[in-house]
């Protein structure tokens, strides 16, 4: 009986999503106007989340050239319930880039962008960030071991959350340089 009551309490969700939006191949994924709703009720609080999120993009890799490319797509809107209140939250990612893989080097660049705004009680707040990142690089396949060339990762805010400066978020950057097996070295900057 307790267990049972106990199971019966637990939060309840539904997740949706049409398999038709999605479409492979040997060397492909590409998702066409995919919805995935999810819903969740605690029926102890009462407390509600509904999630909607939108996806349109491709995943790919060119056997003959050994390159693997993406461009994906997404949005999120999502409402939370609690205690009457409401809190909404809506965002956009892009996740783009390419990367070249061959027996000695890895090459490519990547670079997702977020775009966020959470509203409540007629407040809200929004940022804005990049993240990028691009790499040059030779190796050695056994053992495994970076022995030349750049990696280079940057973060860009392009909207700071409301009260943030860019004192309390810069813009900042690394750059690794490798020399040979194990011999590298890191720039920061802003």
């Amino acid at each position: 009986g307790t267990a049972l009551a106990r199971a019966a309490a637990l939060p309840s969700s539904s997740v949706a999503l049409d398999p038709a939006c999605v479409t492979t191949t040997e060397t492909s994924v590409t998702w066409r106007g995919c919805v995935a709703t999810v819903s969740d009720l605690d029926p102890l609080t009462g407390d509600r989340t509904d999630m909607t999120v939108h996806v349109d993009g491709r995943l790919g890799w060119v056997p003959a050239t050994g390159v693997t490319s993406w461009s994906i797509a997404e949005t999120v809107e999502m409402v939370m319930t609690t205690d009457g209140e409401v809190m909404r939250l809506t965002g956009a990612i892009r996740l783009e880039g390419a990367l070249t893989l061959t027996a000695s080097t890895l090459k490519g660049q990547t670079a997702s962008s977020v775009n966020a705004t959470v509203s409540m009680q007629g407040l809200s707040a929004s940022e804005a960030v990049t993240t990028s990142l691009v790499a040059d690089l030779a190796y050695a396949a056994e053992p495994f071991c970076l022995t030349g060339g750049t990696l280079t990762v940057a973060q860009v805010w392009t909207r700071r959350p409301a009260g943030a400066t860019a004192a309390d978020l810069p813009d900042q950057g690394w750059r690794f340089e490798w020399t040979g097996c194990g011999q590298f070295t890191v720039a920061h900057g802003s």
